[in-house]
């Protein structure tokens, strides 16, 4: 009996030896999760914007004292016009029937000849000006004589009621001594002669 007691004691000790040599419950350490991937935000490129062009604007250029001989356009200018010295000798022409009057020079290198005559239609391809708040409308030519002289002729009209007043002007001078005469000097001569016409 006593035998088996110790067969018995021997077996229990075995059981508890093979369960402290790693058969007992192990501590199982938890795994890390798989990384879960980090959101981030989507990058914005900013469109290349263009650079807008302003349309330009034309500039408009200030009308230059006197005028050329030739028509130009429809729209009136007015013209820079250095007032005339009046003296003596020059005289002052008045038409009492349409009430208007003018002076001019009758001595002087650019001092012209000229007429006052009446007509039924201005030119239509004349030039447009507004002096003293008068328009009239230029038209003008050059052309050379056979005696080699320039002739320079200049028609100015203005209307008073359904009449149109014609001024012409003409000026000659020797071809050889084109060089001596200043024609932008005789054009402001004929607008200061202008300048001077008004209606009573």
């Amino acid at each position: 009996m006593k035998y088996t007691n110790h067969i018995l004691a021997g077996a229990v000790i075995t059981v508890l030896l093979m369960t402290g040599a790693g058969c007992a419950k192990q501590t199982v350490q938890p795994t890390a999760e798989p990384s879960k991937p980090v959101a981030t935000q989507p990058t914005t490129v900013a469109p290349t914007v263009q650079p807008t062009t302003e349309p330009t604007t034309p500039t408009v250029s200030e009308p230059e004292p006197g005028f050329d001989h030739t028509p130009g356009g429809q729209l009136a200018r007015t013209p820079e016009i250095v007032s005339p010295i009046v003296d003596d000798t020059w005289g002052t022409y008045t038409n009492k029937a349409l009430g208007f009057s003018f002076r001019w020079p009758n001595k002087g290198r650019y001092a012209p000849t000229w007429e006052v005559t009446f007509v039924k239609e201005q030119a239509p391809l004349a030039q447009l000006l507004l002096i003293n708040g008068i328009e009239f409308s230029h038209d003008a030519s050059t052309s050379e004589t056979v005696e080699d002289k320039l002739t320079f002729s200049d028609r100015f009209t203005t209307k008073k009621g359904d009449k149109i007043i014609l001024i012409s002007f003409e000026k000659t001078y020797p071809k050889a001594n084109e060089a001596q005469f200043d024609v932008k000097a005789y054009q402001d001569h004929l607008l200061q002669i202008l300048s001077t016409f008004k209606y009573d």
